[in-house]
């Protein structure tokens, strides 16, 4: 923190620095520290006392009654960053009276999705600033969110450039969905030190007062009362599950075939090369799973297609694969193996319960989680033979459901310990935390292969990407292979060639795949992956990316 004063507006505000602009922000004195949550608390109280330079904000008499709109109480949501978020947080507290029913802070933008999810049915407002962590890459999923919230959600943005060091107020964000439905306030920089100031009674009244911006959404409005909403589920909704003993007739069991067929564990000692008491037989040693990531660098280049594709192909080949479909925004890897949700259970479920569970005392068990997920994963119906697919959240929902912090690790985890020759993760374009744990698994158990089109903005988001996993997140170049999707499309102008080695520096090119219209609407219509036939070498493309011959296949 930078000491001196400034005033900006009547506003009583501390200095402290962010190169090349310095935010001015609020002063802390006479003690702010009761009541003010780190990353992911509530703030329940603020300091009362009198003589804090926070009551002494400029239209704090306006605001300390509370601006209500409709009689609603809002919860706020503070993502700045980690050292001014608490005295933000402080701030809103102490002047959002009656309209604010609580305060919760974020270090960085990647908790923003798990937060909306854990208040789906309470008004929220976000304070956040365009140099708050991890924001740049995060910033189309804030907006796609927060559009399909059914409560009202607003979102104030202090343009403050962005850390990456491109130009401009906003940074690599000015073209982004977040620039365009967020209200952005650049604030007013004054020489020689390039302080920012904001006036905070705008900025109250834009949170939750009548001049703030609604985001628009795309489900029925919600019916408002007077009142906070109660942000999370009832905690009685958890017992139903977690009060079941272990499922004595396991998922496996059922998938191979019932009481004859043996047990994930009994398999994998077979394949491990112990033998059965009384019974002859040759050790065979497997190499374990192996991760293939799949990333496009946008929406509707195929990487659900290729996914499916993929995992049919590693099931007749290898004799088994399991799929995990990590797109919660769109999470339609399903579509290519069901008709509808009906008969599936709801992931978005088991999201909500693990919620609940950690509000109750006691809070965080994995022990719990882990028999939670393995609950879950038995009421899972077999997609094929020696096929499992475990599917996204139930696509009828009004708004996503995002898994708990955590939670993706514990989902790959029990894909990769089934031990299937082939685990294939379909991905979010954004890049969410689903999508980077199975990014950082795959350094180590895997290849990343991305997705693109021959299209140029295709081709541009595809090199974003890339970009993004190597200098971003340190994924090794040779681990990462391309797919050319749609190649005999009206559209394509670009060779799959040219792609991969101008455009995209040279990456591995492993499949160019043509454009068979006909034959993906009879696969959509029913429910199946496409047949490609001799089209695409799908055995050649598995032996490529995970390095396992065709002749290592489990013995069933």
């Amino acid at each position: 923190m930078v000491g001196g004063h400034a005033r900006a507006r009547g506003i009583e505000v501390l200095q402290w620095q962010f190169a090349p602009l310095r935010r001015v922000g609020i002063q802390r004195s006479g003690g702010l520290a009761r009541g003010v949550g780190c990353s992911g608390s509530s703030v329940e109280q603020g300091n009362a006392d009198g003589d804090s330079a926070l009551s002494k904000l400029a239209g704090a008499s306006a605001l300390g009654g509370g601006v209500r709109l409709e009689k609603v109480a809002w919860q706020v949501i503070v993502a700045v960053d980690a050292e001014s978020n608490a005295d933000l947080a402080a701030w809103v507290q102490q002047n959002g009276g009656e309209a604010v029913q609580g305060v919760t802070t974020l270090d960085t933008a990647a908790e923003l999705p798990v937060q909306l999810s854990a208040y789906k049915t309470v008004p929220v407002t976000i304070l956040a600033a365009t140099t708050c962590p991890e924001l740049v890459p995060w910033a189309d999923t804030w907006a796609a969110v927060g559009q399909q919230r059914t409560p009202p959600t607003r979102c104030i943005l202090l343009a403050e450039g962005t850390p990456d060091g491109t130009p401009g107020r906003l940074g690599s964000l000015a073209g982004t969905a977040l620039a365009q439905w967020a209200t952005v306030i650049e604030g007013q920089v004054t020489p020689p030190d390039n302080e920012i100031l904001y006036d905070y009674t705008d900025i109250g009244h834009r949170l939750w007062g009548p001049l703030a911006h609604a985001i628009k959404r795309r489900g029925p409005a919600t019916s408002l009362t007077e009142g906070a909403a109660d942000p999370m589920p009832h905690p009685d909704t958890i017992n139903a599950m977690a009060s079941q003993p272990p499922s004595k007739k396991g998922f496996w069991s059922r998938l191979r075939g019932g009481a004859d067929s043996q047990s994930s564990a009994a398999r994998t000692q077979t394949a491990l090369g112990a033998v059965p008491p009384g019974s002859s037989g040759t050790r065979v040693v497997l190499p374990p799973s192996r991760l293939i990531v799949v990333v496009g660098g946008k929406g509707g280049v195929g990487k659900t297609t290729v996914s499916a594709a993929l995992l049919q192909s590693a099931a007749q080949v290898y004799g088994g694969a399991v799929g995990l479909d990590l797109d919660y925004l769109k999470p339609n890897l399903a579509l290519h193996f069901w008709g509808s949700d009906e008969g599936l259970p709801d992931l978005g479920i088991l999201f909500d319960q693990i919620e609940v569970a950690r509000s109750q005392p006691g809070g965080h068990d994995p022990e719990m989680e882990r028999r939670l997920v393995d609950q879950w994963m038995d009421a899972l119906p077999p997609a094929g033979r020696g096929l499992v697919v475990v599917p996204g959240p139930h696509r009828n929902r009004l708004h996503p459901a995002f898994p708990p912090l955590g939670i993706p690790d514990l989902l790959i985890g029990w894909a990769m310990n089934q031990e299937e020759p082939v685990v294939v993760c379909d991905t979010d374009p954004a890049l969410d935390e689903s999508a980077q744990t199975a990014i950082k698994r795959a350094e180590h158990d895997g290849v990343l292969i991305l997705v693109t089109t021959p299209e140029q903005d295709a081709i541009l988001e595809t090199d974003r990407v890339r970009h993004q996993l190597l200098d971003g997140f340190g994924f090794p170049a040779e681990k990462m292979l391309l797919i050319v999707n749609r190649r005999g499309s009206p559209k394509g102008g670009v060779s799959a060639k040219e792609i991969a080695n101008l455009h995209l520096g040279g990456i591995p090119l492993l499949a160019e795949l043509p454009w068979v219209p006909q034959a993906a609407h009879q696969a959509l219509a029913k429910h199946h992956p496409i047949e490609w036939g001799r089209k695409v070498p799908w055995e050649r493309v598995l032996v490529e990316a995970t390095g396992r011959p065709v002749a290592s296949q489990k013995r069933r």
